[in-house]
């Protein structure tokens, strides 16, 4: 995990409160504090290497169009408990994910990828496919919808980033 004061610490630190959810590298590169000192070229580099931290721990997610958008992380209200049978558990994002894939709606599915990131939930879909869960075609079926909520969600990242 992250340490107190290191750079992809303050990076999430800045953005959060800002309440920022999407943003472009640049804007990183002039805006946090501790980096000034170095020269633009190193404080891209080491804001670059921060992002990719930030991506791999599900704290940010990378757009196609090159816009980051920050994850909550946050169990999304879906539509019905999937987990009736234990409906006093907690699970991990993860678990979530694939028992929601498991019996998905289109709804919640866009509510995970907006809370989890959608290379999350695409891992998940690819896991239950693997392991015979799903079928092919619901696997296809599926990854176009994905591919959809990307679309979408990339567009308005590009409009609100600028």
């Amino acid at each position: 995990m992250m340490r107190h004061g290191s750079l992809p610490r303050k990076i999430i630190h800045r953005l959060r409160t800002q309440e920022t959810v999407y943003f472009r590298p640049q804007q990183i590169v002039d805006d946090v504090e501790g980096i000034a000192a170095a020269s633009r070229s190193s404080r891209q580099q080491m804001v670059s290497r921060a992002l990719r931290r930030l991506e791999t721990e599900h704290v940010i997610e990378k757009l196609p169009s090159g816009v980051f958008r920050v994850l909550s992380n946050e169990v999304p209200r879906l539509g019905f408990n999937r987990a009736w049978s234990n409906p006093t558990g907690t699970f991990s994002p993860d678990k979530i994910i694939l028992m929601t894939l498991a019996s998905p709606s289109y709804r919640d599915v866009a509510r995970l990828c907006r809370e989890f990131g959608i290379k999350r939930v695409e891992k998940g879909l690819e896991y239950l496919c693997q392991v015979g869960e799903i079928g092919q075609d619901q696997f296809v079926v599926w990854s176009g919808r994905i591919g959809n909520i990307r679309s979408g969600f990339d567009a308005v990242a590009r409009q609100a980033a600028g």
